[in-house]
């Protein structure tokens, strides 16, 4: 019994330390965010799966992101034609900025 007890303990204090570290206050780009420029209305949905859409102006393109340290990648397919684009990118509480290889910033509102 004392080592069915101690088994249950390891294994509770494993997995509330595994979800304290999960959620150990790291930024994350999950969410919506917005913002217009140029009279182009931008929106990207980024889901948990790693999954997300943006939205330009009312046309939606499905896309895949990883996030490796301050670079996020975006997987998009148009057309049959599959398209990787990098952007670096800095998040804030209520903005994430992204910028291209050519030096060109986005900067999102969370909605």
């Amino acid at each position: 019994m004392k080592t069915f007890k101690k088994m249950t303990t390891v294994i509770f204090a494993s997995v509330l330390l595994f979800t304290l570290v999960a959620c150990g206050g790291s930024k994350s780009v999950v969410g919506t965010w917005t913002s217009v420029e140029d009279d182009i209305a931008y929106t990207f949905v980024f889901e948990k799966d790693g999954t997300g859409s943006l939205d330009l102006s009312g046309v939606s393109v499905p896309f895949e992101y990883k996030v490796e340290d301050d670079t996020i990648t975006l997987t998009m397919t148009l057309l049959g034609t599959t398209e990787e684009d990098e952007y670096t990118y800095e998040l804030s509480d209520k903005t994430l900025k992204l910028t291209d290889d050519a030096n060109v910033t986005i900067e999102l509102t969370k909605q």
